[in-house]
């Protein structure tokens, strides 16, 4: 099982992309926990009510004020996989991205 873990703040529009683009992945996360840092733009609720259609579930946690070394702890320590990826939300992936970082594990 794989576990996406990322952190978030104020960035629902990057999100709802980071979201399109994991689903586009030809090898899916198993799930994706996300640490928000206490958003004021919509992106909480995003979080706790994700798109419909994606295929993986998504876990929300929150920490008001947490930085994002904290955000991933966090998001780690919550993980369920085996095998936990990270990465941040406003980075682009090549479609394949996944499934070649996870191919030697």
């Amino acid at each position: 099982m794989i576990s996406l873990v990322t952190t978030v703040l104020n960035d629902r529009a990057g999100c709802a992309l980071f979201f399109e683009q994991m689903n586009a992945q030809t090898h899916r996360p198993d799930e994706v926990v996300v640490t928000d840092a206490g958003s004021c733009d919509g992106m909480w609720e995003l979080l706790q009510n994700p798109p419909a259609g994606l295929k993986f579930p998504v876990r929300a946690l929150q920490e008001k004020g947490c930085n994002i070394a904290r955000g991933r702890n966090l998001a780690i320590r919550e993980a369920r996989g085996d095998i936990i990826v990270s990465t941040d939300v406003g980075c682009r992936w090549d479609s394949r991205w996944l499934e070649e970082l996870a191919a030697p594990l």
